[in-house]
Formats: structure tokens, sequence, C-alpha cells
């Protein structure tokens, strides 16, 4: 469930956030990216300010952390197996090879 934040609160994580005034102020929510540790700012036409996470950038850093270890990992699996292939690949000249002998 999403926590919705008021103006003048500390941003608690780095990320776009959706913001929604008074009804009656309102040309509609609008998305606004807010950095982790700062404010988030006041509304000098409506005491009804509210700001809500929608896409966290530090989620986001963390998934995509994950994933480029993942795309490692299948790198050199990748790798890996083009040496043995490459390997068997050489003996069998090799005893080829050597049955013309």
């Amino acid at each position: 469930m999403s926590e919705d934040f008021s103006g003048g609160q500390f941003v608690p994580e780095s990320g776009m956030y959706r913001v929604t005034h008074d009804p009656e102020h309102s040309g509609g929510p609008q998305l606004v990216t807010f950095i982790r540790g700062r404010r988030f700012p006041t509304c000098p036409h409506c005491d009804k300010i509210s700001f809500t996470l929608v896409y966290s950038h530090e989620a986001y850093g963390q998934i995509r952390a994950a994933q480029r270890a993942e795309d490692r990992r299948r790198r050199r699996s990748r790798q890996a197996r083009l040496r043995e292939i490459t390997r068997m690949l050489a003996g069998i000249l090799s005893s080829i090879a050597a049955l013309w002998k």
C-alpha cells in the first residue's frame, strides 16, 4: 500500500512522486522527481498537497545491479562452455591427425 506524504516532510527515498493538490486548486496530478533527504515542498495556494511514491530510483538501482550480476554470470558460463567445446574439438582433431599418420 502506498504511503502519502505532505509538504515539509523529509523525502524517504529518491524517485518520482505523484503530486496531488487540493481539488479546487489542482490542475491534475503531476509526476515530479525528489531526492532522498530533502524536504517535500509546500504549496502557497493550498494546504492539502500530498506526495505518493510512483517509481523508486533506489529500488531500480538495486534491480539493475542484480540484473548486471546475472548477466556477468551468464557470460562467464557461456565462455566456459566455449572453452570446453574448443578443447573437445582440439582433442578430436588431434585424434584424426594421429589416425592419418
